[in-house]
């Protein structure tokens, strides 16, 4: 009966080590059973004596038990061997030992931020994805927290670790993500830097030249200008519109370009391009041209011979305007004798050519 119940006691004790913060050696027939327990630190051994009258103490007097003794239990706090005895009975041989190892190490997890890449721009506002990659080897991932500077923006409790930032303004940016595991050990990432810049304004301009209303001539040559800047750039170009229709451009200031219209009503717009393409159109300047009638036909009065032998004759026609004088003696063939630009609307033409001409014809072009 003794040696079933030794062999029934070993291995309860045995599955008691394997499972249990604490292990239960037994008493009994002059012995510990089992005689060598192996425990971490802060396990505890409880003694049950179940046949005669014992002790506990160790060798180094870590721990003793009164006598005789019931039940005996001691915390081991320090990784070590200890050899303990049975005082009355140490001669029979009832010896044991407690093997008590350092509690295995909790392995911190490690955590890296996968996207995105260090150096990254974004504009602003920005909306950046982030990924965090972080796994435990001896254990589970409690928490992974994504941080910006020294300011936890995100908790995440499951994989995939995966947050979204939005509404970043312009600036420079730090990211790191920190790793907590089951048992409480953290690692935090190298860091990320990323740059979110400003988004591009785009340019300004407003035509300057000519004014609204202004009214032209069919005649006229019109000199359309615009004033144009970008606030965090340059200006690449001007484009300009009469009623949509593109009519020319300038690459430099000053932005102006010349147009000559036809008659009828005109919103002229200009269409500014900056350095990185964006573009802003001005707002329409309306004007008018308006048709000239045809200047009538030069008239020619008073022509007479004068007493060296030239002819000489009044013209009535527009002054500013190019009269080409032409002269013949037989209607057939014309040739030019002069050129004339009035500063009146009549002038007097003397031919000095027609000198001992007996017959003479005259006739002006207006250009």
């Amino acid at each position: 009966m003794r040696k079933l119940s030794f062999m029934f006691v070993v291995l309860f004790s045995a599955a008691r080590i394997a499972t249990a913060n604490t292990v239960v050696v037994e008493l009994s027939n002059f012995k510990f059973v089992p005689s060598t327990v192996t425990i971490n630190v802060g396990d505890t051994v409880t003694w049950v004596s179940r046949q005669g009258n014992h002790d506990v103490q160790s060798d180094s007097a870590l721990f003793k038990s009164p006598f005789p003794v019931s039940t005996f239990s001691f915390t081991f706090t320090q990784a070590g061997t200890i050899p303990y005895h049975c005082n009355p009975h140490r001669s029979f041989g009832m010896v044991g030992t407690v093997i008590v190892q350092a509690a295995p190490q909790n392995v911190p997890p490690t955590v890296s931020i996968a996207s995105p890449a260090n150096g990254a721009s974004f504009t602003a506002p920005a909306t950046v994805p982030v990924s965090v990659s972080a796994s435990d080897s001896d254990g589970s991932i409690a928490k992974v927290e994504l941080i910006s500077g020294r300011t936890v923006v995100g908790t995440l409790t499951s994989a995939p670790y995966d947050f979204t930032l939005q509404n970043l303004a312009a600036g420079a940016y730090t990211l790191t993500a920190r790793a907590t595991d089951n048992a409480g050990a953290a690692t935090v990432s190298s860091g990320v830097s990323i740059t979110v810049t400003a988004a591009n304004a785009p340019p300004s301009v407003s035509i300057t030249t000519p004014t609204e209303g202004a009214i032209f001539k069919t005649t006229d040559t019109i000199t359309i200008e615009a004033a144009a800047s970008d606030a965090d750039g340059s200006v690449a170009k001007v484009e300009f519109f009469q009623n949509g229709i593109a009519v020319g451009s300038a690459n430099s200031s000053p932005f102006r370009v010349s147009a000559s219209l036809a008659a009828g009503n005109y919103a002229l717009t200009a269409q500014a391009t900056d350095n990185q393409g964006a573009t802003t159109t001005s707002a329409a300047v309306n004007i008018s041209v308006q048709a000239v009638a045809p200047p009538s036909a030069p008239q020619l009065s008073g022509a007479k011979r004068l007493p060296d032998g030239s002819f000489q004759f009044v013209v009535t026609s527009q002054k500013g305007r190019t009269h080409v004088i032409q002269a013949s003696s037989d209607l057939a063939t014309w040739s030019a004798i002069q050129t004339i630009v009035p500063d009146s609307d009549t002038f007097t033409v003397t031919d000095g050519s027609a000198a001992g001409v007996r017959l003479r014809f005259y006739r002006v072009q207006a250009l």
